[in-house]
């Protein structure tokens, strides 16, 4: 059966030059995107959040992890960067999924799989900073602890 959403989503440009999106930081031997708006990244807070966040499922930030920070807002193919990056797991912070060519629904703090890899969408490091509830935090560890094959 026909998706109707089909016709609806936008193409989005393939590009082979994702160095001009944003920074790399890490070397990635886990195979595992993060992803987040470079304004994130660049403060000294969210970064030490972003460790502690990933060290909580025993992942090592400089060396398990490629963090994108990105510094362009113009929609790109995340699918087709990990594929050709060999990522097998990809974790997205606070950036909109139209602008990584994904347009569909995608609830936040589960696992999702697209062809091989397996993607988490979460809320940016704000929104989970300024929980009172820490239900966001709760979410997203518990769906790391299940990427990572953690218990």
């Amino acid at each position: 059966m026909l998706n109707p959403d089909f016709f609806n989503d936008e193409i989005v440009p393939v590009t082979e030059d994702y160095k001009s999106i944003g920074k790399r930081f890490g070397q990635g031997k886990q195979k595992t995107l993060v992803m987040l708006p470079a304004g994130q990244f660049d403060s000294t807070t969210h970064k030490a959040l972003l460790q502690k966040i990933l060290l909580s499922v025993q992942v090592d930030m400089e060396e398990d992890v490629m963090v994108l920070a990105l510094s362009s807002k113009i929609p790109f193919s995340l699918i087709h960067l990990a594929e050709k990056e060999k990522f097998e797991k990809i974790i997205v912070f606070g950036v909109p999924l139209s602008q990584v060519g994904l347009h569909r629904q995608i609830l936040k703090y589960q696992i999702v799989h697209i062809n091989q890899i397996e993607l988490i969408y979460s809320d940016g490091f704000l929104e989970l900073e300024n929980d009172p509830s820490r239900k966001l935090k709760l979410a997203l560890w518990n769906s790391l602890k299940e990427l990572f094959g953690k218990k």
